[in-house]
């Protein structure tokens, strides 16, 4: 198998594990979904203004330790049936 061959096959396993990803129900689980599709930022034009209703859903957070934030109010997540 050529480089290229493994590179595509890499991919393809990616993508499926995208589309494959349950509906994250926290803050934590969105975060980690969307540092997964970060990936694919530089191959998406305009990805950040598809990522930014995500974005908007996650709390502020702080770079500094013991800083103080101001937070939105606490979003209730539920699965949608």
């Amino acid at each position: 198998m050529s480089l290229v061959e493994k590179e595509f096959q890499q991919t393809r396993q990616r993508l499926k594990m995208v589309m494959n990803w349950p509906v994250p129900i926290n803050a934590d689980e969105l975060r980690l979904f969307v540092a997964l599709v970060g990936y694919y930022r530089r191959y998406v034009k305009d990805f950040s203004v598809i990522l930014r209703p995500l974005n908007d859903l996650l709390p502020p957070t702080s770079s500094k330790k013991n800083a103080k934030r101001t937070t939105k109010p606490e979003r209730i997540w539920t699965k949608k049936e």
